[in-house]
């Protein structure tokens, strides 16, 4: 003993045993410790140290374990027990105690051993053969275990148990083998024998802690041996059971292999077991075949017994006492017998190991040599304990099922797949409720983990040879919840039944939330790795700069526009300048900034490469198209391609002329694809190239996958199969995968099932747990769905709980109908993304429930027949659920992608429709629609632009609902979204504020309400002035808007819209120029065409001229010009082109029937072109005068003699007038610039001359006199070949040869016209001032007598009476109508313009348009016979345009003969000796006196002497200047000469003829006394006077030269009875012959 407190509690022990046993029955238990206390005297006396050891003591690095209660002191005993005193001294009294059978004897020395063992003062090995003291302590606790008995008190037993326990737990007692076997065996039989509950559950908690620190402890020693000697799992053939990680795969290759889907994480080796022929016997459900097969296999782990040497060489001490345990609780489980004490053993034995199994760590579930030893009798004892009839058993049984399939499925793979059907699908298949309940709970909490359920569709559905248990489990689960299963009626009651289809529901619904938690986190994990990964080998500095997410200030958009301004694109192609452009900077991963670059960039493309594109949208759209192809061809993760034809629809705009060219498209995606657009530090990670990819899919329309999702899942599935049944020898590999595509085909496996449960679920009465658990279903279902790719299940899900809501049956609604609208309003929070094509079904049921809570007549059908109570709690969750859940759905609607926000604008849309067909119509999503506007009005261009394409339609058919309120209602919203959206300001050459006012301009259009007109036009006014300093192209749709409310019938809308558009021009001209310029132009001819006001009108041309004014001055930026619409190859200046609208304007009010109108647009027109003609190109003036000036005569130029000439038409030849002066005016101005025009307008001119219409004639032919005395000092010789060339023609066309066809006309049509050469003319001529008009008063008088000759005979009065002329007052009589109306017209030269330019015109001008000193040749005729004789009006006009272009020639041989040539010359002599010939030709003796015969004689017969005397007069002043010149040029010698000669022969020849008839008809009067040859000669002695006087001015030379020939003649006519022609002839001698007398 050792001295002082050293072993206190031993002495302690010791003398209360002493007290105890005072009888002499235990001498020799009082004689042991006796000994033991005098040889602890002894021992304190001298210390013999060095003499004993410690059995058992603290380590060295335990500081207080040994410390008893009294004290630090030790127990030594000898170092050999069995020999050493010490030892006997300490265990005799102890081993002599427990013989005794006294119980208090015995309780303290179980005490006192506790203690012992507890303090760690007893060392060694019990049960290890050669162990440590081994028969010592062995001897001890078989003595311990004998201690306690059927009988014993609950002290002893408890005593008993906790050394027995401490025994176990001890670090320095080890126990093993038989003896640790004894230490379990004494445990299992108190907990089954005692008596004492108390004993049986400290017994059975004993034995649990036991267990667990025995396998613990089995734990260590693997993995401590293990980090020794690390070991590595191999297979029979030696290879590495565990496949290298995902990061050495390589993916790339043509095939997929087993390493690219599948990890093997276990090769068992089972030669215990046939694995084929458990499969076999599973496969036929033979549990009979079964049993003996694992029977067979537990005998022969049992053979091979642990001192057979297996112990020492295959596993260590820990791992055999361990298996040896194990192997005992097993075949406790099959014991045989059925008894109460088996059955209770059996279960005990079940209990022990389901808390074994429960509580080992990972490393006994990896240690698969030792799995590999317990496998057979495991799974016989399930076996065992599967097809037990007692619930108890099997809820155990089923317990430890439950872990294996959770824990050690890896290690026992071919043990689940015959064991699963035999627990699961054989149980659920029964009757007994019992045994459905435990594996539906087993079931439920199986199915919470996600892996468990991967690995179990990998190792066995996807295993040809292998059942399907997944499936099976789901098929088996979906028939209890459906109540199809097998059911026992007579033991069943409902709330059985209701139990078991809720545990069924609730596994179900488990597997579906673990599938989504495996999916979420595989998928987080994969991103993980690649973020740690690109964290690795991406620079800090860099990646701080990518993950910048800075808001844009006001100054970072200024220095990025800045940025985009300083590069230059000219003359780039568009994909070569975005190569360039991106080339300094690294694209940004946010949307909005890369949508700001993007328009920023297609701005500055357009800019410099105007015309490539129609606007800057084309070009925005096809940068954003680019990038994303980009991404799209150089991303190999990127599966299939994006293919040209889808390229090219990505750009494809609403309006053809919008899109770009196919040519360009095809050249830029070939040109992409070949070569990747490099940006700066562009990234090179796949992620950071998603991350781009997901960015710019926000803004293009989602692609089609050319390959379905759901037949790739097939594929892999497939694959699978085949790549685990070609493994041969490592069939019995357990497999495990990460691949997400593995999820797609579980999630279809248990999704239709669920589908089918909730409808029969939803079919039946309420219960509320199964509707909860079918809503979470609907919930997990719809997201999983969605993750993967399953549209059609996800559809069916999304359809089926919108079905459930029955909101469409509001009477046969339940609490179950307003869970399902619950969930689906949830899920349009937290599901938002999975709705995509199902908007419409959802946003139907918000419509019906809006409908439901707010109409009184629809409030009163939910759920009629039932309960009040019922129905108020139904109406009071339906008016909850119709507020902030309702609402939230609109709300998150910024949240949508944009594809799915499209899908989602689109549906509101449609239900909107929908409600507006009601009646009354609702506008409830009409309301919601300018909601989710507001809300998503921030979203990028190109998003935003596709979703008012949306938007629009359904304003404009909103907007023409037949209901005002309706209608009313939708242009307000389109005005607030307008108002919201001009918040923004536009950039250059962009067009969406167009399209959003666009709307306006429809309803403008096709809106027959007053009403609404008004408040469209109120609603544009109101944008004009809050937001006028951000319109820009908007100003289109509002110049249109306005244009229209100028053609309205109600004069306050056309006033409201004038003045709002002068204070925009007059105010905001700034704004409004650019590309809505032409638009303003447009809108201000519509105001002044407008029929309601001429004042609008005469202030609307003003403002043309203002803008005419501020677009000389430079205040339109040429940079938002764009070229007209005019024919290829002309390019016209940028100011030209917005200048030509104006012109064009102007150009069509010229025929506006209000004069003050007509007249100011007409003298605004040609000012601005007198102003700005200077800086005009050559085929800008074509372009004017073909498109503008041309144009206002085509009314003058296709006119008839009915059409024009009438009362109403009056206005028209007046602006005609004016017109043709001022566009002379005009041509004379700019000669040099637009001489080329002058045969087109020669070309008008003489069209307008070869008209019936008599004052259509006179114009023409009076503005070409004008045009020629004006202008033609400018004439080049080309000008004049043209302009003598068009009146050759003209003269030639418009000769009137009916007259020489019809001699003889029929006494009625010779009657009227007759009676047109008698009659005044309502309508007159032009003069010809010819040259003979200055020969002094004998003209005068011979003209004044051939007028008194040609009405001699009077005119008829209206009362038919004829009036007789007075002498000298053939001027004032033969003055026409249409005279003095030009004479008017020379008056109206003198009104001053607007433009306050040309005041006065010279005297020249006014000369060709003075009254006629001659009688109309042949007057017109009176309406009625114009009637009878048609043909009359036709030569009338012809020989007013003979006698017209006469004058013509004789104004240019009177003012330019000396510009002319020879050839033009020669050509005038061609033209007036045509017109004489042919008016000579019918004035003829023969035909004068025959047409004399078929008169009356009171009348004269028809004549052109007007013509033929005109004639004479211009050919003989021709001829004359011709002979009478004298040449200066002498190059000119030569042709000169020929032209003298020339003229001298058409002279003398004239003349000679002339004179020739005039003598032969005098002859004729001498031998007659006819009066008709008298009067023929007096009608014809005009002419022959003319010649005569004309022969008096010949060249004395020619005369004398050609006397011979002219002398006869002359002489003849001496005798002539005619004053005239006598007194002109002795003109003609006196001037001539006298000069020739010697």
């Amino acid at each position: 003993m050792v001295g002082g407190a050293a072993g206190g509690f031993v002495v302690r022990a010791f003398e209360s045993m002493l007290k105890e046993c005072g009888n002499r029955k235990y001498s020799a238990l009082q004689s042991a410790i006796q000994t033991y206390l005098d040889s602890g005297k002894d021992t304190n006396q001298q210390p013999k140290t060095g003499e004993t050891t410690q059995v058992l003591s603290a380590a060295s690095n335990q500081s207080s374990s040994s410390e008893s209660e009294s004290g630090p002191g030790k127990v030594e005993i000898q170092s050999d027990p069995s020999g050493g005193a010490e030892g006997e001294l300490v265990l005799n009294p102890l081993r002599l105690a427990f013989e005794t059978k006294n119980i208090k004897v015995v309780e303290l020395a179980l005490d006192c051993l506790h203690k012992l063992i507890e303090y760690n003062h007893l060392e060694g090995d019990p049960g290890l053969e050669g162990g440590k003291n081994s028969k010592l302590l062995t001897d001890i606790l078989n003595m311990v275990c004998s201690c306690v008995d059927n009988s014993s008190p609950d002290s002893t037993t408890l005593q008993v148990l906790k050394v027995l326990l401490t025994s176990i737990a001890s670090t320095k007692l080890r126990v093993h083998g038989e003896p640790l076997l004894g230490v379990i065996r004494v445990c299992c039989n108190i907990s089954l024998n005692s008596k004492s509950p108390i004993s049986q559950a400290t017994s059975k908690a004993m034995l649990t802690q036991m267990l667990s620190i025995i396998f613990r402890q089995m734990e260590t020693d693997v993995v401590s041996s293990n980090s020794v000697e690390p070991k590595e799992a191999h297979s029979e053939d030696g290879s590495n059971s565990v496949i290298e990680e995902a990061s050495s795969r390589d993916r790339n290759g043509p095939r997929i292999t087993l390493e690219d889907v599948l990890y093997v994480k276990q090769i068992h080796n089972t030669s215990l077991v046939s694995l084929q022929g458990i499969q076999n016997l599973v496969v036929g459900s033979d549990i009979k075949g079964l049993e003996a097969v694992l029977q067979k296999a537990v005998d022969l782990e049992d053979s091979g017994k642990v001192g057979s040497g297996i112990g020492s060489e295959g596993i260590s001490v820990e791992q055999r006492d361990a298996l040896l345990l194990f192997h005992t609780l097993c075949k406790m489980g099959v014991k045989d017998g059925k008894d109460e004490l088996t059955n209770k053993t059996r279960i005990l034995s079940l209990e022990l190991l389901h808390g074994l199994l429960e509580d080992v760590g990972d490393s006994f579930t990896k240690n698969f040599q030792f799995i590999d030893s317990i496998r057979a009798h495991l799974s016989y004892a399930l076996l065992r304990g599967s097809v037990s009839q007692s619930h108890i058993l099997f809820q155990y049984a089923t317990g430890i099922f439950s872990v294996l399939l959770l824990r050690f499925r890896e290690s026992l793979k071919a043990e689940m797949g015959a064991l699963f059907p035999v627990f699961v699908q054989r149980s659920l298949d029964g009757t007994d409720l019992n045994q459905k309940l435990s594996v539906l709970r087993m079931l439920e909490k199986a199915s919470k983990d996600p892996q468990m359920l991967v690995d179990l569709y990998v190792n066995y559905d996807c295993d040809l040879d292998a059942p399907n248990l997944f499936e099976r489990m789901v098929s088996t689960l979906s028939k209890v919840a459906q109540g199809t299963e097998n059911m026992d009626t007579k033991s069943s009651n409902v709330s059985q039944t209701g139990s078991l289809k809720t545990s069924s529901l609730q596994g179900l619904v488990n597997v579906l939330k673990s599938l989504v938690t495996w999916e979420k986190s595989h998928r987080e994990s994969e991103k993980q790795n690649k973020e740690n990964v690109s964290s690795e080998e991406v620079p800090p500095r860099e990646l701080d700069e990518s993950k910048s997410t800075e808001e844009d200030s006001p100054s970072n958009l200024a220095v990025m526009h800045a940025y985009v301004e300083s590069m230059n694109f000219c003359g780039m192609k568009f994909d070569i300048a975005i190569r360039e452009f991106l080339k300094g900077f690294r694209l940004p991963r946010e949307a909005q900034k890369i949508d700001r670059i993007m328009e920023k960039f297609a701005e500055r493309y357009c800019t410099d490469n105007p015309g490539l594109f129609k606007n800057a949208d084309t070009a925005y759209v096809l940068a954003y198209a680019i990038l994303t192809l980009n991404y799209d061809a150089h991303n190999p993760k990127v599966s299939p391609k994006l293919s040209k034809s889808e390229f090219i629809n990505m750009n494809v705009r609403n309006n053809a002329e919008e899109s770009a060219s196919q040519d360009l498209l095809e050249e830029i995606y070939d040109s992409v694809v070949k070569e990747e657009i490099k940006m700066k530090n562009d990234p090179t990670e796949v992620e950071e190239r998603d991350d781009i990819i997901n960015v710019l899919n926000l803004g293009l329309p989602r692609r089609s996958s050319s390959t379905d999702s759901n037949s790739e899942d097939k594929a892999i599935i497939k694959h699978i199969q085949s790549l685990i049944n070609s493994q041969g020898e490592k069939k019995g590999a357990f497999y495990t995968s990460d691949r997400i595509e593995l999820v797609c085909p579980m999630v279809e496996a248990v999704g239709w099932p669920l589908l089918a449960i909730f409808a029969v679920t939803m079919g039946d009465v309420d219960n509320q747990a199964r509707i909860s658990l079918c809503m979470e279903g609907f919930k997990e279902g719809i997201h999983i769905t969605h993750v993967l790719g399953l549209d059609t299940i996800r559809y069916a899900f999304l359809t089926s709980l919108v079905r459930y809501n029955y909101l469409h049956a509001p009477k046969d609604m339940r609490g179950k109908n307003v869970e399902a609208l619950r969930t689906l309003l949830d899920l349009c929070d937290t599901e938002i993304y999975a709705l995509r094509d199902s908007w419409v079904a959802i946003l139907e049921c918000i419509s019906r429930l809006e409908y439901t809570v707010s109409w009184p007549a629809m409030t009163a059908t939910v759920m009629q027949g039932s309960n009040q109570i019922s129905r108020d709690a139904i109406l009071q969750s339906l008016r909850e659920l119709s507020g902030k859940p309702t609402e939230q759905v609109f709300v998150n609607s910024v949240k949508l992608p944009s594809e799915s926000v499209l899908e989602f604008f689109t549906a509101l849309c449609n239900v909107s429709a929908e409600e507006l067909k009601q009646t009354p119509p609702r506008t409830f999503s009409l309301q919601k629609v300018v909601e989710i506007s507001y809300y998503n009005m921030a979203r990028i261009h190109l998003v935003w632009a596709r979703i008012w394409s949306v938007l629009a339609n359904h304003f404009i058919v909103a907007g023409s609902h037949a209901d005002e309120k309706v209608a009313m209602c939708a242009i307000d919203s389109v005005r607030q979204l307008g108002m919201k959206y001009l918040e923004h300001a536009e950039l250059t050459n962009f067009t969406f504020q167009n399209e959003i006012l666009r709307p306006f301009v429809i309803l403008m259009q096709s809106s027959t309400s007053e009403s609404i007109r008004r408040l469209i036009l109120d609603s544009t006014v109101q944008m004009i002035k809050s937001k006028v300093g951000n319109i820009k192209s908007g100003w289109r749709s509002i110049f249109m808007i306005f244009s229209m409310a100028a053609d309205d019938d109600l004069e306050r809308i056309v006033e409201s819209a004038f003045e709002n558009v002068e204070q925009a021009i007059l105010e905001h001209f700034n704004q409004v120029v650019g590309d809505c310029f032409m638009d303003c132009v447009n809108c201000l001819i519509g105001f002044a065409n407008n029929k309601s006001s001429h004042s609008i009108s005469l202030k609307a041309i003003v403002l043309i001229r203002i803008c005419a004014d501020r677009l000389a001055e430079g205040l339109v930026p040429d940079g938002s010009l764009k070229p007209l619409d005019i024919k290829a190859g002309e390019t016209f200046h940028l100011t030209e082109q917005y200048l030509f609208p104006m012109l064009a304007g102007l150009s069509e009010l010229t025929s506006d029937q209000r004069s003050e109108v007509r007249n100011c647009a007409l003298e605004v027109l040609f000012d601005l072109l007198n102003e700005r003609g200077r800086k005009f190109s050559s085929s800008f003036w074509e372009y004017i005068f073909q498109r503008t000036l041309f144009p206002i005569f085509d009314q003058v130029r296709h006119a008839g003699k009915d059409s024009f000439i009438s009362s109403g038409d009056e206005w028209l030849r007046e602006s005609s007038v004016h017109a043709l002066q001022l566009l002379c005016n005009l041509f004379n101005t700019f000669y040099k610039d637009v001489c080329f025009m002058l045969s087109p307008l020669l070309s008008l001119l003489l069209d307008c001359a070869k008209k019936t219409d008599q004052s259509v004639v006179s114009i023409s032919l009076g503005a070409l006199v004008h045009l020629i005395e004006v202008g033609g000092h400018q004439f080049s010789d080309h000008d004049w070949d043209t302009l003598l060339q068009s009146i050759r023609d003209a003269s030639y066309t418009t000769q009137p040869f009916e007259l020489l066809n019809d001699l003889g006309l029929e006494n009625r049509n010779h009657r009227a016209f007759s009676r047109d050469l008698d009659s005044p003319s309502p309508l007159g001529i032009p003069s010809v001032k010819t040259s003979a008009d200055a020969n002094g008063p004998d003209h005068s008088r011979e003209t004044a007598r051939l007028a008194d000759t040609e009405g001699s005979e009077g005119t008829p009065s209206p009362s038919n009476r004829t009036t007789k002329p007075n002498d000298g007052g053939g001027l004032q009589r033969s003055q026409t109508l249409g005279q003095k109306i030009m004479g008017n017209m020379k008056d109206n030269l003198f009104v001053r313009t607007f433009t306050s330019k040309n005041k006065s015109l010279p005297s020249d001008v006014l000369m060709s348009f003075s009254p006629s000193k001659f009688p109309d040749a042949i007057p017109e005729a009176d309406a009625r016979d114009e009637v009878d004789s048609p043909a009359l009006g036709s030569i009338r006009s012809k020989c007013i345009t003979q006698l017209l272009l006469i004058g013509a020639i004789d104004g240019i041989q009177k003012k330019y003969w000396d510009k002319l040539n020879t050839q033009q010359k020669i050509t005038m002599m061609e033209i007036s000796f045509s017109v004489l010939e042919f008016a000579s030709s019918y004035n003829s003796y023969s035909n004068l006196r025959l047409r004399m015969h078929q008169i009356p004689a009171e009348r004269l017969p028809l004549n052109l002497l007007r013509q033929e005397l005109s004639g004479t007069c211009v050919y003989l002043d021709i001829l004359h200047k011709t002979t009478a010149e004298v040449n200066i040029h002498k190059e000119e010698a030569v042709k000169e000469d020929k032209l003298e000669r020339v003229a001298e022969e058409k002279l003398v020849s004239f003349c000679e003829r002339v004179l020739r008839e005039a003598s032969e008809f005098q002859s004729n009067m001498e031998e007659t006394t006819s009066m008709d040859i008298h009067r023929v000669l007096e009608l014809r002695s005009p002419i022959i006077v003319k010649v005569l006087r004309g022969m008096c001015k010949m060249n004395s030379q020619i005369f004398k030269n050609r006397l011979r020939d002219l002398y006869p003649s002359i002489t003849k006519l001496v005798c002539c009875d005619q004053i005239e022609i006598r007194g002109a002839l002795a003109d003609l001698l006196t001037m001539q012959l006298s000069a020739l007398l010697p």
